[in-house]
C-alpha cells in the first residue's frame, strides 16, 4: 500500500522480476481501506518516522485493525541514535533530523528501540522480538548485550515485531 503511483510502479516492476505475487494497492496508511482482520503479517520499512506522535499511533492502530489474531506486525526504522549514522542526518531538534541525498531533504522523527517497542505496545501488539538490525546479527549468534550495545552503536535498522493477541 503506497499513496504514490511511482513508488506502487517500483514495487510491481521488483516484484515481477522477482516472480513474487504482490497486489500493489493504493491507498492511505493512516485508513487501510482493508477490512478488519484481513492478514497474517503487516509489515511497515520507513515510514512511520515521518508521521507526528498521533499519526504514529494512529498508522500502528490501523496496522493492529488489519491483522489477524494471531497475526504478526513487523516495523522497521532508521536507527537516528546510532552515532555511526548520525553523521547523514542534519540535527533540527531533540526529536527530530533531517536525512538528505540526491537534493531531497526529508524530515525524520526520531524514536529509540524502547519507545518503537511501547508504541507497538500500546496499539495491542505483544512485543515478540525486538533489535537492531546490524552486521552484529551474524557476529553474535544469540541475544545477548553484546549484539544490542553493538548494534544500537553500529546498527542501521531498529526493528519491533509484534504479535496480535
Amino acid at each position: 500500500i503506497d499513496f504514490e503511483n511511482s513508488c506502487l510502479q517500483g514495487t510491481r516492476i521488483i516484484s515481477g522480476k522477482c516472480n513474487a505475487d504482490v497486489k500493489c494497492v493504493k491507498g492511505d496508511i493512516l485508513k487501510i481501506p482493508f477490512s478488519d482482520n484481513t492478514f497474517d503479517l503487516t509489515f511497515n520499512d520507513g515510514t512511520i518516522e515521518h508521521f507526528l506522535n498521533d499519526s504514529i499511533h494512529t498508522v500502528i492502530d490501523e496496522m493492529y485493525r488489519v491483522t489477524k489474531p494471531g497475526g504478526y506486525c513487523v516495523i522497521f526504522i532508521p536507527n537516528t541514535q546510532s552515532p555511526l549514522l548520525r553523521r547523514k542526518y542534519e540535527i533540527v531538534t531533540d526529536e527530530y533530523v533531517i536525512f538528505g541525498h540526491d537534493g531531497c531533504k526529508v524530515p525524520e522523527r526520531i524514536i529509540s528501540l524502547s519507545e518503537l517497542k511501547s508504541l507497538t505496545e500500546q496499539s495491542g501488539f505483544e512485543v515478540v522480538e525486538k533489535g537492531y538490525i546490524s552486521h552484529a546479527n551474524r557476529i553474535f549468534k544469540s541475544p545477548n548485550f553484546l549484539r544490542d550495545f553493538y548494534g544500537s552503536i553500529f546498527g542501521w535498522n531498529i526493528y519491533v515485531v509484534g504479535r496480535k493477541r
